[in-house]
């Protein structure tokens, strides 16, 4: 399933073609057609985007939302930006855990673990497109 996905603030937007996340975070297909090094190297990938997604969102929201915002964070500035930090981990972590998985093409508790990890970068993504008030586009 080929999606194009747009993330925008105001008049700035990010457009990523063709995410296919769910099939790479999913379990390897034997009869899917592709290598077990190409599934890593897919996996590797998707975990750079999302992780440099990640990344650049929480420093856009740092630096371009001036105050927190919303029901729990409304008058907590502290606790709003210690949030972001750890997003902005997050967002290094997986960054990280790309090039770990692509150093070792035939490796599949690596490539196990990158699967787990690009499964739990929903979380900080999602926090992080919340706390910044960004828009989400789906075309399908």
């Amino acid at each position: 399933m080929a999606t194009m996905m747009q993330v925008g603030v105001g008049s700035v937007s990010l457009e990523l073609g063709d995410v296919q996340l769910a099939q790479v975070a999913g379990n390897d297909q034997s009869g899917s057609g592709t290598s077990p090094g190409q599934q890593q190297q897919q996996l590797a990938r998707s975990l750079w985007g999302t992780g440099f997604l990640t990344l650049v969102m929480s420093v856009g929201t740092f630096l371009h939302t001036p105050q927190a915002q919303g029901v729990l964070l409304d008058h907590h500035a502290l606790a709003y930006y210690i949030t972001l930090a750890w997003i902005f981990i997050a967002g290094v972590v997986e960054a990280g855990t790309a090039l770990w998985v692509s150093q070792a093409p035939d490796d599949s508790g690596r490539r196990a673990f990158g699967r787990a990890v690009l499964w739990a970068s929903i979380i900080p993504l999602a926090t992080v497109v919340s706390l910044g008030g960004y828009t989400i586009l789906f075309n399908g």
